[in-house]
C-alpha cells in the first residue's frame, strides 16, 4: 500500500502549505524512507551503521522527567539513544498495538545495545510509569498521534498550530505527568551531517512542544512520518482540489483531496490508461478525468500520479 500512503503524503503535505513542487519531492522521498527511518525494525541497524550524536543531554538525567518526542525522523532512535547515553532501561509508552508490534520495539532496540520495556495504554499505565520513575529508569512517550489513532468524538482534543493549518493532539501524557508530578522534555531525532542527532530540547509544555515539531518539519518536512494520516485529525490547512491516482496490481485508484474520497477505476478505462502511459500523460488525464466525472458528476482537473 506504499503508492495510496506516498498519494496521501502529497496531498496532505500540500494541504499543510507545501507548494506542488515541494509536496511532490517530499511524497517521494517520504516513499524512500518508509522502509528505513519509519520502520522500528531497522531502528538498530540504522543506529549501528549510520551512527547517531546525542545533542544537548545534561551528564545526568534530570529527576522525575517523562521524555516525549515525534513521529519525525528515525524515532525509535530517541528510546536507543535516552538508554545508551543513561546506561539505563527505557519504558516506552505505546497505545495498544498487536503484541508482535511491541515484540519488534524490543528486539530492534536491544539489538542496538539498550533495553527496553513497553507501557501498555491501559489501566496499569499510570502505576508503570509511577513505578518505572521511582526505580531510576527512563520514559519515553509519542505526542503527535491521537491515541489509537482514532479520533474519539468524546475525547478532549487540543489543537495546535502546524503549517497551514491546526493538528489535533489528545491532552492525555501531559495530563498524566502533571499528575505524577514529571517534567516533560522534548527530544526528537533530526537529520545530521552523516548520522543523526538527538536533540534535547529542554523542559516543554505541550504548545511548545508542537511548535518546535513544526519548526523541524519546516526544515525536513519528508522527515514526518505522520504525512501519510494528517488528514485523520487536521484540520484547516491550503485548500487543494487535486486528485491522486496510484495503480495497485492491475487496478488504477484515484484518491480526491479534499475529501480523501477514493475510486477504483473500471478495469477497461484502467487498461486505456496504462496503454498511453508514460507516454501521453495528456491521453490519459482526460480519460481519468472523464471517468472521474462518470462516478461523481464533478469536474476535476488537477491530476498528479504516482
Amino acid at each position: 500500500m506504499n503508492k495510496l500512503r506516498t498519494s496521501l503524503v502529497y496531498l496532505n503535505s500540500k494541504r499543510y502549505g507545501l507548494t506542488e513542487a515541494e509536496a511532490r519531492q517530499c511524497a517521494v522521498r517520504w516513499g524512500s524512507h518508509f522502509d528505513t527511518l519509519f520502520n522500528q525494525a531497522a531502528a538498530d541497524k540504522l543506529a549501528l551503521e549510520c551512527g547517531m550524536r546525542t545533542v544537548g543531554f545534561p551528564d545526568v538525567p534530570m529527576a522525575r522527567t517523562l521524555y516525549v518526542t515525534a513521529h519525525f525522523s528515525a524515532y525509535t532512535l530517541v528510546s536507543i539513544a535516552l538508554s545508551k547515553h543513561y546506561g539505563r532501561t527505557i519504558y516506552i509508552v505505546v497505545g495498544t498495538p498487536p503484541a508482535e508490534f511491541e515484540q519488534t520495539i524490543v528486539d530492534s532496540v536491544t539489538r542496538a545495545g539498550a533495553r527496553a520495556v513497553i507501557i501498555r495504554s491501559n489501566f496499569s499505565m499510570l502505576k508503570n510509569i509511577r513505578n518505572a520513575i521511582d526505580e531510576g529508569s527512563l520514559v519515553v512517550s509519542l505526542i503527535d498521534v491521537p491515541w489509537h489513532r482514532l479520533v474519539i468524538p468524546t475525547r478532549d482534543y487540543s489543537r495546535f498550530d502546524f503549517g497551514a493549518g491546526q493538528i489535533g493532539a489528545s491532552k492525555s501524557i501531559f495530563s498524566m505527568a502533571e499528575r505524577l508530578g514529571l517534567k516533560t522534555c522534548f527530544v526528537l531525532c533530526e537529520p545530521g551531517d552523516g548520522q543523526f542527532e538527538i536533540v534535547n530540547y529542554g523542559e516543554m509544555n505541550q504548545a511548545r512542544c508542537f511548535e518546535t515539531l513544526a519548526e523541524a518539519v519546516a526544515r525536513h518536512p519528508d522527515h514526518f512520518e505522520r504525512f501519510c494520516e494528517l488528514h485523520s485529525y487536521y484540520g484547516g490547512g491550503r485548500r487543494t482540489e487535486d486528485i491522486a491516482t496510484f495503480t495497485l496490481g492491475a487496478d488504477r485508484y484515484c484518491v480526491r483531496a479534499w475529501d480523501y474520497k477514493s475510486w477504483k477505476l473500471s478495469k477497461s478505462v484502467s487498461e486505456a490508461i496504462e496503454k498511453v502511459l508514460p507516454a501521453d500523460e495528456t491521453e490519459a488525464t482526460g480519460l481519468i478525468r472523464s471517468e472521474l466525472q462518470r462516478l461523481t458528476g464533478c469536474a476535476h482537473e488537477q491530476i498528479v500520479y504516482f
